[in-house]
């Protein structure tokens, strides 16, 4: 008894809903065209009429004209006595036709709004059809393909390669972090690497060298660094504008030049420098963080920050920091 009361309730409730829905009327005001035939922006209006017809709802054409904002929608919903207004736009990208839809309340609430672009005419139909599926169902407009309603821009492959290599030429400026480098200034530094490049990851083999000359025997921040190491690049995005992260490990060969002053004496106190010149082999780690451009294309540019150490001793330190600021190309 119990599950019958229950299996009739339920019955009574989506019986309920369906008549909400039946009752209420979706007025559809043509869409305003922009950059496209006006013939075109008129079809798809009615094609818009007769897909929310298909899914159960009152539809109905507004006898007035394009109308593309919440006041004539609200105005024609007063009128017309309707309880949802679609309107919107169908506007011209370039070869692309985007169509815009809006859906508002007759408080001139705004409850919804889709849009859905396709490269030719023919398609906007799916577009009509996937728009008028996501204003009913409140899915977000992208989830709604399938078998059928899959638009060319849809089912067209991605246009990035799916391997890549190539030479890499990276010029930065190189800036010792704390007392690193014997205390030395910025420096320049220039990479040449060899990328090897899938989807979403990169390895990079890479030879450079980072120096700062000494430009008198005063001056104790010179260095010169050389880099010998294998990177890994993570790249999420297949587009021509991606961020990337990464980072890497190999060896590294630094010698840092500087003055090593002392005091000597207590009554006659003289100060004697002398010329100390640091150097050796060590163990480097680096991290890497940048933008990558042009990707899909044979010649690609990049913007990065790296922030590298090395464990060689250098004026009593046991790790040189830096950071470095640079460009690359590819190709």
């Amino acid at each position: 008894m119990t599950t019958r009361i229950l299996l009739l309730s339920t019955l009574l409730l989506v019986t309920t809903a369906t008549t909400a829905h039946a009752e209420e009327l979706w007025l559809v005001l043509p869409l305003q065209a922009r950059g496209v035939d006006a013939h075109l922006a008129d079809v798809t209006t009615d094609l818009l009429v007769q897909d929310l017809r298909a899914r159960g709802r009152q539809a109905r054409r507004a006898p007035v004209d394009s109308c593309d904002d919440t006041a004539c929608a609200r105005l024609a919903l007063e009128q017309l006595g309707a309880q949802r207004a679609v309107h919107g736009t169908l506007t011209s990208l370039g070869e692309r036709i985007l169509l815009n839809v809006t859906v508002t309340a007759p408080d001139g609430r705004s409850i919804d709004q889709q849009r859905f672009s396709v490269d030719r005419p023919e398609e906007l139909d799916l577009a009509s059809s996937r728009i008028v599926e996501a204003l009913v169902t409140g899915r977000p407009v992208g989830t709604t393909a399938r078998l059928g309603s899959v638009t060319t821009e849809e089912a067209r492959p991605d246009t990035r390669r799916e391997a890549w290599r190539g030479t890499s030429l990276r010029l930065h400026s190189v800036h010792p972090l704390g007392s690193s480098m014997a205390d030395a200034g910025p420096g320049l530094g220039i990479d040449i690497g060899y990328a090897f490049e899938g989807r979403h990851f990169a390895l990079e083999p890479r030879i450079g060298a980072r120096w700062r000359p000494s430009l008198d025997d005063e001056r104790t921040g010179g260095f010169l660094e050389g880099v010998l190491d294998l990177g890994a690049l993570w790249i999420p995005g297949t587009g021509n504008v991606t961020p990337f992260l990464g980072g890497g490990a190999g060896l590294r060969w630094l010698r840092t030049p500087w003055l090593d002053s002392r005091t000597l004496g207590t009554i006659l106190v003289t100060e004697q420098q002398e010329r100390v010149t640091d150097h050796g082999f060590g163990i480097g780690l680096h991290t890497r963080a940048g933008l990558l451009l042009l990707r899909t294309y044979a010649f690609r540019m990049s913007g990065h920050a790296e922030w590298s150490v090395a464990f060689i001793e250098a004026r009593n330190r046991s790790a040189q920091h830096t950071l470095s600021l640079g460009v690359a190309a590819h190709f």
